[in-house]
């Protein structure tokens, strides 16, 4: 005990933040993983380098200090991740942290867009005549299924069952960033929650539109892309808004 307690005194923070992920590495997705290294290394090393966990007592100071630049969502983040930290800290070295945090700002939601129903139906009609180009498809996808973004990107025709009209939504796709390698992929991963892996019915009007092109390419093939290549969310993203600025 007296060795715990020796040990508990001299352990810097940015040791223990390194051992905290370094437990969660083996059961986390990568692209969480690259979330939490980013909050580390970019902003509580920064504040904490060389602190001891001792002398760490306000996280309420340390809030007010992150409201002045960051967003509240931004901020709900790395104080959950420190907490983490803190937490795992308490329970490896049999203590307990005498940590004040009061209260985190409130997240604003944004407002949504919604089309309404002569814009879908314009949509709709656009993407259907220009359907020759795959990644209006996508779009018309995402309208008849209210599939996110990365799961578009993720789709292949293999995912598209048109016997038994349904699509397989199975994997998703992002760009991740590894602060300390200072570089940035994309990777193809199953989604964040189980019930994000599901079976959606294809309705009749997009299985018609759907059937005249699936033979056209082999099922390994990227459904926005008609090849072995993806089409990263960052892109189609912009290639949607170039379709919206259109006169559809």
């Amino acid at each position: 005990m007296k060795i715990i307690k020796i040990l508990t005194r001299k352990r810097k923070f940015e040791d223990v933040a390194n051992e905290w992920l370094e437990e969660k590495k083996d059961y986390i997705k990568e692209s969480t993983y690259c979330e939490y290294l980013g909050i580390i290394e970019k902003q509580l090393k920064k504040k904490y380098k060389n602190v001891y966990m001792r002398e760490l007592f306000d996280l309420d100071k340390y809030i007010k200090e992150l409201e002045k630049t960051l967003k509240p969502k931004t901020i709900r983040g790395i104080i959950t991740v420190m907490k983490s930290i803190l937490r795992f800290y308490e329970d490896k070295y049999d203590c307990t942290l005498k940590i004040r945090c009061k209260k985190l700002p409130k997240i604003n939601k944004a407002k949504v867009i919604i089309f309404n129903k002569n814009e879908t139906i314009k949509l709709k009609n656009y993407c259907v005549q220009n359907s020759e180009e795959l990644q209006n498809i996508g779009i018309l996808i995402s309208l008849y299924t209210g599939m996110r973004i990365g799961e578009i990107c993720a789709l292949k025709w293999k995912d598209v069952n048109l016997s038994e009209k349904i699509i397989y939504v199975k994997k998703t796709a992002e760009r991740i960033d590894n602060c300390v390698l200072k570089e940035t992929k994309i990777i193809i991963d199953s989604p964040k929650t189980e019930n994000s892996i599901r079976n959606i019915p294809i309705s009749s009007k997009l299985y018609n539109i759907l059937k005249t092109l699936k033979n056209k390419y082999n099922n390994d093939c990227y459904v926005l892309s008609g090849t072995n290549k993806i089409i990263e969310p960052r892109m189609y993203q912009k290639f949607f808004k170039k379709v919206l600025k259109k006169k559809i």
